[in-house]
């Protein structure tokens, strides 16, 4: 069957050190206020929650079909870079995996 490529994206996690290169206003928000309000925000997340559907992603208890997918902290599968559905960059991609990796 071969290697199959999945990208996640954990959203955005407010509380993390993601923010650590902000103006200091903007990183006092980023840990103390956006935490609590992260179930309000489109795209938010937390780290207990993108860290458990990676997890269900890496043992499989939660694994779309198909390669070269994305898929969100949700499970959801969400539309990638236009790029990333260039069969030839894909096999680039492959080729370089079961030299380096595998």
């Amino acid at each position: 069957e071969g290697p199959r490529f999945i990208a996640f994206d954990p959203g955005r996690m407010p509380g993390t050190e993601l923010a650590r290169d902000q103006p200091a206003p903007l990183r006092f928000a980023w840990k103390n206020i956006l935490p609590t309000a992260a179930k309000m925000i489109d795209g938010a997340s937390t780290t207990k929650r993108s860290g458990a559907m990676l997890a269900q992603l890496l043992v499989k208890k939660h694994f779309p079909t198909g390669t070269g997918l994305h898929v969100e902290f949700t499970g959801d599968e969400i539309p990638s870079s236009k790029i990333s559905y260039d069969e030839a960059i894909q096999d680039e991609l492959i080729e370089w995996v079961q030299k380096t990796v595998l």
